[in-house]
């Protein structure tokens, strides 16, 4: 899976940086020194990533978890976003190219990957109490 990588503000810790992008995307050191340093240089310039899953180098998590993790604990501000794909997906969904199936999972991925919660609940406030409920009793706990 492709991402965009947006750096705001310069983390305040290089190496654990460095690391993070390095295991979630499988690149060598001095690639992933590459990127960082790119990024770094260029803030608010997004950078796209290849992204590789490998729960063992990620704690267990998926690549995208792992980032929304650890860089975060980097200090410093980075965005992530889809890559291309999702652009060009966007792209045909916003001039009503696309399936109620392929709106759904455009809009999960996305706001999973960038926890947009405002959009969750203007999307939930639309459903009636009896579709509420329904969704409710699907939950696992």
């Amino acid at each position: 899976m492709k991402i965009k990588l947006t750096c705001v503000k310069s983390p305040t810790s290089k190496l654990r940086f460095v690391k993070a992008i390095k295991m979630a995307t499988d690149l060598g050191l001095k690639e992933a020194k590459e990127k960082t340093d790119f990024l770094f240089a260029n803030l608010n310039t997004p950078v796209e990533i290849e992204l590789v899953e490998n729960s063992e180098k990620t704690n267990g998590h998926s690549s995208i978890d792992y980032l929304r993790n650890e860089l975060p604990e980097c200090g410093g501000e980075t965005i992530i976003n889809g890559g291309v794909e999702w652009e060009r997906n966007l792209k045909m969904l916003n001039l009503g190219l696309g399936q109620n199936e392929e709106y759904v999972d455009f809009l999960s991925e996305y706001l999973r990957y960038n926890q947009q919660e405002n959009i969750i609940k203007s999307l939930l406030s639309k459903l009636s109490k009896e579709e509420l409920i329904s969704l409710t009793n699907k939950i696992e706990i």
